[in-house]
């Protein structure tokens, strides 16, 4: 996180002792918590998800994956997720 949570308290505050003490101890759970809201953040969008989040989605759409299937991009043309024309698994 590249947040500090002393940079939230006016600048008056930032010097006492005891608002550097609570926020030093606040820092590390606060951390946890953007860097959680970021990989939510991630997981709406299947070109970010983790294998976490693309099997929240599996399950909402009900797609039922083989063993063999993997998180890798096919590389065809008519893929949203690809660029590339090139012979697709997924093709018509």
């Amino acid at each position: 996180m590249d947040r500090k949570l002393i940079n939230y308290l006016p600048p008056v505050l930032r010097d006492v002792t005891e608002f550097k003490a609570i926020n030093d101890a606040n820092e590390p759970e606060i951390s946890l918590a953007w860097d959680g809201l970021d990989r939510v953040m991630a997981n709406q969008f299947l070109d970010d998800a983790d294998e976490r989040g693309v099997s929240v989605w599996e399950q909402e759409l009900k797609i039922h994956p083989k063993d063999t299937d993997t998180l890798l991009i096919c590389g065809c043309s008519w893929c949203p997720l690809c660029n590339r024309m090139a012979s697709c698994r997924w093709g018509p």
